[in-house]
């Protein structure tokens, strides 16, 4: 006899970590750019470029890349780039010097002071969450291979269950170009200060060997337009994207779990077909996290008895994934932001930047819980000569809930909210109001705990043993009976059960009674 057994593609984690550290430097403003007299907006990115792993630890390099668009004492705008370098030892228990470890970072908040005019304060909270995974192969028996000759028969307990494996991981990168040209009322661009992206309705749809993405850019310049020395004008639009990834191995039918983040992005000026400079080439790097799961109704082999031999199976827990959920949702958050003082008023909105920060993911009993806030800068126009730009911001905090079908003591999940929409106005009040939607793709596993069998051994029956069982006996269904456990106790296969007592299912019921034929029998009439 031989057990027969399929591969199953299983991934988990086998250590996680989460760690925030603070980021602070002092800014010199160049020479060649005027006095600051405020901060209008800044943004940053955190860029992890390299990490290493050894006993329980990680080390993690990376930098803080920001930009300033600065207020100068004349009222006009300009824009300032710098990094602040960081290196930070994680405690990872578990860990060893050949894992990698999968490091998600997140700027949780950012300020700037000036110090004067010629100076600045930066100061920031990075947080990361620091995974490793394992992904192994946890063999399932699915049946037994007899010869009938040596071995006799041998009965077979099966059962089904859904399990998740994983298909495909990998990293790969989608690469965005697009060009923007200024519609026709539009002057000449002389010099880009300013432009920022955000990325709406990000979505991505499986085909086969490749994965297909598409979503829309928000886009906002600042730029100082030609022949109107030091007039700055701002220009904002919308324009879709989309492309496709080859993914070998990709199929429709499976279940995506992908993570994305803005890697790289870079805008620069370029001239139309008339050689004037109207266009704007945006080219952006998104970094990609692929995980995709196949789900499928898999038989395996629960217990087994040999009619002829003894057998004796020796077990070993396992964990299985099932697919819990995999939802669609989107959530509506609000909230007002109070508006700057300002002497002559506020003329308009000018832009709006949005970005989406989650504290925490957990599991209460019957749902999944993710936490967060949407930090917004909002740049207005004013109306003092002096001092023509201000912002507004603040933050809107956000609670999603996911019920989950039924309460599971161990669960896994992957969650990342997307933003889908974002509106801003002024309120009669002189608030800010605004709104937002946010899209929320969750998947949920559940982990199964299963017995697996790893090993038979068989040996020579007892027939000793065997020949004190009666050749037939009149035998009364007790309560938790069932054929398998009926056919294993006699040593008889469960279709002679079945075919002794004209029986067209296994269902019994406790009080009904078998006639139970030993082997070598011949049916009564």
């Amino acid at each position: 006899m031989e057990l027969v057994k399929q591969s199953v593609h299983m991934d988990r984690k086998k250590c996680v970590a989460g760690t925030q550290i603070t980021l602070e430097n002092d800014v010199n403003i160049p020479d060649n750019k005027p006095d600051a007299e405020s901060i209008v907006l800044n943004k940053g990115t955190i860029v992890i470029t390299d990490s290493k792993s050894s006993d329980n630890h990680v080390l993690v390099k990376g930098k803080l890349q920001f930009s300033l668009l600065i207020q100068s004492d004349m009222g006009g705008l300009y824009s300032v780039k710098g990094e602040i370098p960081f290196e930070e030892q994680v405690y990872m228990e578990g860990v060893v010097s050949t894992d990698t470890a999968d490091i998600v970072p997140s700027l949780e908040d950012m300020s700037v002071d000036l110090i004067n005019s010629r100076k600045l304060s930066v100061q920031a909270v990075a947080g990361f969450r620091l995974s490793v995974d394992t992904i192994w192969n946890e063999d399932m028996v699915t049946g037994i291979m007899v010869d009938e000759e040596t071995d006799g028969a041998v009965e077979c307990s099966r059962k089904k269950r859904d399990i998740a494996q994983i298909a495909i991981q990998k990293k790969d990168i989608f690469r965005m170009k697009e060009e923007l040209e200024l519609p026709q009322n539009y002057p000449n661009i002389t010099e880009l200060i300013w432009y920022d992206v955000q990325l709406l309705n990000a979505e991505f749809k499986l085909l086969e060997e490749k994965i297909t993405i598409q979503g829309s850019a928000q886009v906002f310049l600042i730029y100082e337009s030609e022949g109107e020395e030091g007039k700055l004008r701002t220009y904002e639009t919308t324009i879709p994207f989309g492309g496709t990834i080859d993914c070998y191995g990709c199929k429709e039918s499976m279940i995506p779990a992908i993570r994305f983040e803005i890697g790289t992005e870079n805008m620069e000026v370029r001239p139309d077909f008339d050689g004037e400079s109207r266009v704007a080439g945006l080219e952006l790097i998104l970094n990609m996290d692929i995980r995709m799961y196949e789900e499928d109704s898999m038989e395996y082999v629960d217990d087994a008895y040999g009619i002829e031999k003894e057998i004796e199976l020796t077990r070993k827990d396992s964990v299985y994934k099932k697919v819990l959920l995999c939802n669609n949702d989107k959530l509506k958050v609000s909230g007002k932001l109070e508006a700057p003082k300002v002497t002559d008023g506020i003329l308009q909105i000018l832009h709006s930047d949005a970005v989406i920060q989650t504290d925490e993911i957990r599991q209460e009993e019957e749902k999944i819980v993710a936490e967060g806030a949407i930090r917004l800068q909002v740049l207005l126009s004013t109306g003092e000569s002096e001092r023509p730009y201000t912002k507004a911001e603040g933050y809107l905090p956000f609670t999603y809930e996911v019920d989950l079908p039924a309460y599971k003591d161990k669960c896994s999940y992957e969650l990342q909210p997307v933003l889908s929409a974002l509106m801003v106005s002024l309120s009669g009040s002189g608030d800010i109001e605004a709104k937002a939607v946010l899209l929320f793709n969750p998947i949920v596993f559940e982990d199964m705990n299963m017995p697996g069998i790893t090993e038979m051994r068989v040996w020579e029956a007892d027939q000793d043993r065997r020949n004190r069982l009666p050749g037939i006996v009149g035998y009364m269904v007790q309560e938790g009976d069932g054929l398998w456990e009926i056919g294993k106790r006699y040593y008889v296969p469960v279709s002679q059960i079945l075919e002794f007592n004209n029986l067209s299912g296994e269902n019994v019921r406790a009080g009904d009674k078998l006639l139970i034929v030993r082997q070598g029998r011949t049916k009564a009439d």
